[in-house]
């Protein structure tokens, strides 16, 4: 029987390395914190596997390169803390079909390229 998991809490833990892509293979996640530790690399296409994810906290790590456009499959996502980080590149026009969103905090990283607004 294969366990199903909801919350994924290794919050402060002075974790190293990288996000492995087989964190795609959690579909049932709900929740994400991965915040200070010292987790580097890029975040993994594969995070956009997790269509039932709410919530993800990557916040006060040295996670480098841009955010991936997969962000855009998670339709439930209602906030989304990545500052204290070396992200850089362009947020994803994809971005916008968060429509649950409604907190995205980027602050402390490489300034952004682009952000995407769109112009009514």
């Amino acid at each position: 029987m294969m366990t199903k998991i909801y919350n994924l809490d290794l919050a402060n833990n002075y974790f190293s390395g990288t996000i492995s892509s087989t964190i795609g293979n959690l579909g049932c996640l709900l929740f994400l914190f991965l915040f200070d530790n010292y987790l580097s690399g890029s975040i993994p296409n594969e995070v956009g596997k997790l269509h039932s994810l709410h919530t993800i906290q990557l916040l006060g790590n040295n996670l480098s390169g841009s955010i991936p456009s997969s962000i855009g499959n998670l339709v439930y996502f209602e906030s989304i803390l990545l500052f204290g980080n070396k992200l850089s590149g362009s947020i994803p026009f994809a971005i916008g079909n968060l429509t649950k969103l409604n907190k995205l905090s980027l602050f402390s990283n490489k300034l952004f390229r682009k952000i995407p607004i769109e112009m009514n």
